[in-house]
């Protein structure tokens, strides 16, 4: 079993069940997984392959996890929690896709795409952004104009920062995204409700 509840080390492999996951949503993995463990100074990844996984390609993936968590501590000073899940999904689409639960404790989500080339996930800015989830506090889905914005807006600066991207590259993206939110104006409905609802209308 994968879970995001930390280890009560008077009782080895017991779990201690935070208040957090009767407010949260979380998620967890039973079944025949895959475990790794990636580590950064300061913060451990309990990393866990779901599914058929990745075959050749998991040193990649796992290198891409252990990247995207070592930009969001550069940019921060340091990583935002000293222990988080990642669950790691091989996936059909095209583009990858995140979900940051705080349920029993954080965990990453990520739906990586399934593709021919080593070094594709290394171009992907999921993983950065769903990692710097963790560095705000819990907030309700109506404040989510505030908490996707924010780790919307940073992921550009922090690669660029880590010498993952051109300056010019950053500056793109940035203006791709105004562009991008210019021309969706949402549904018409009044900002904290857009926000509430946003799993639902897409907006």
């Amino acid at each position: 079993a994968a879970v995001p509840w930390p280890l009560d080390p008077q009782h080895g492999f017991t779990h201690r069940i935070p208040e957090s996951c009767f407010v949260w949503k979380a998620q967890a993995a039973v079944g025949q997984l895959e475990g790794l463990r990636v580590k950064i100074p300061g913060a451990q990844f309990d990393v866990s392959v779901l599914g058929d996984g990745f075959g050749t390609r998991t040193g990649a993936v796992t290198s891409w996890v252990r990247n995207s968590a070592q930009v969001a501590a550069q940019l921060l000073g340091r990583f935002p929690v000293d222990r988080a899940q990642v669950l790691l999904v091989a996936d059909t689409r095209r583009s990858s896709f995140g979900l940051a639960l705080r349920g029993g404790g954080p965990t990453a989500v990520l739906l990586v795409p399934i593709a021919p080339s080593d070094d594709q996930p290394a171009e992907d800015w999921t993983g950065v952004h769903e990692l710097l989830h963790f560095s705000h506090p819990p907030m309700a889905t109506a404040e989510a104009w505030f908490y996707e914005g924010v780790v919307t807006y940073l992921p550009p600066v922090a690669r660029a920062r880590a010498g993952d991207h051109t300056e010019e590259a950053a500056w793109t993206e940035l203006f791709d995204g105004y562009h991008r939110g210019h021309h969706r104006s949402g549904t018409g409905l009044p900002l904290h409700e857009e926000s509430r609802r946003m799993h639902e209308t897409r907006a």
